[in-house]
């Protein structure tokens, strides 16, 4: 955890509880790892911003697919939800849905209703893998 920590710029507003729930997350799906890299907002704003990065398994019609995710998370975090896009491979395309953009934002209602007192992200990724037919 430590070295999340170290990873994390110190700009996070709270550094130790992200550095704790990034270590839990990347414990439990092997396949996320912790990235740093710039974010591009909509507005054309660019951050150097922590994300987890890597494939979630997602159950649908009794079969476990890996799907690639980019979960970003903002210096406010946990007082904003993560930014969460689905991340094509080059033989993947991403089909524009109920809450998936046709950019891959994903767009579920915990993440619009998000609390930070109600949220972890070990929880949010519980709940993003339920959420197949989102996809």
């Amino acid at each position: 955890m430590d070295s999340i920590k170290k990873l994390l710029p110190k700009t996070y507003f709270q550094r130790k509880r992200v550095a704790q729930e990034v270590y839990i997350v990347v414990t439990h799906y092997k396949n996320l790892m912790p990235v740093l890299d710039n974010y591009v907002f909509n507005d054309g704003r660019t951050n150097y911003l922590m994300s987890l990065s890597g494939t979630i398994p997602v159950m649908f019609k009794d079969t476990s697919y890996n799907i690639p995710v980019c979960l970003w998370l903002d210096e406010s975090y946990p007082q904003t939800a993560p930014i969460c896009y689905v991340k094509p491979t080059k033989d993947m395309v991403t089909v524009r849905g109920k809450h998936v953009d046709s950019n891959g934002e994903v767009m579920l209602p915990f993440l619009q209703e998000w609390s930070q007192a109600l949220s972890s992200s070990t929880d949010k990724q519980k709940d993003l893998m339920k959420t197949h037919n989102y996809f």
